[in-house]
């Protein structure tokens, strides 16, 4: 059997530890995780159990939402809706402007390793077109405690960052705050990251 380092990028190495430090691993924690083998194990056990669970839950689920379309607020208001907000959303147009409409949404969960093309690819012959950012933030009104259990990843809307990337909207969670993040559109996207999309 193949080992796990020979299974992950560097890339994916490298994304690992800044996702784990952005939700507060020191380089001190970081170093006595590495020195512990029964600690690591722990650790392992909680995401297997973490992952059961969601198993048992469903793969992808579905959920109406009414969706106004109104025009994204500033950070200072988007700030009483999440608990961080990336600056990503300060002033920076995004496409897309539909009128106000009931929305079916689907969290779409792959259980692999996705590109954003791949899972386009997928709602597009399915039925599903990637939710927008509009969707993203009447979708998270309606349902604020499901991304502290998975992120999601709206592949509908795309910003330029200041470096010039092409970043996509993420709902994401740490120490059981809300986040309104933003990542890279050309990511492999982990295999427990889930996917927002609407019914076409």
């Amino acid at each position: 059997m193949a080992s796990l380092a020979s299974k992950v990028s560097l890339g994916q190495s490298a994304e690992f530890l800044q996702r784990l430090g952005r939700i507060g691993l020191t380089e001190d924690q970081f170093n006595i995780l590495l020195g512990d083998d029964a600690l690591m194990k722990r650790m392992v056990d909680l995401v297997n159990q973490d992952l059961a669970s969601k198993t048992e839950a469903g793969a992808s689920d579905e959920y109406a939402v009414t969706v106004s379309y109104e025009p994204v607020p500033n950070l200072d208001e988007l700030r009483k809706r999440f608990d961080w907000v990336s600056d990503l959303y300060d002033g920076r147009e995004f496409e897309n402007h539909p009128t106000p409409r009931e929305v079916t949404f689907l969290v779409k969960h792959f259980g692999k390793t996705m590109t954003s093309e791949q899972a386009i690819a997928w709602g597009l012959e399915n039925g599903w077109l990637p939710a927008i950012r509009e969707e993203v933030l009447s979708f998270a009104a309606a349902n604020p405690d499901l991304q502290r259990k998975f992120w999601i990843v709206a592949l509908g809307s795309s910003a330029l960052n200041n470096g010039g990337g092409r970043c996509v909207p993420v709902l994401s969670e740490g120490g059981d705050m809300r986040f309104l993040n933003d990542d890279w559109f050309y990511n492999e996207w982990f295999d427990d990251y889930r996917f927002l999309f609407v019914r076409k």
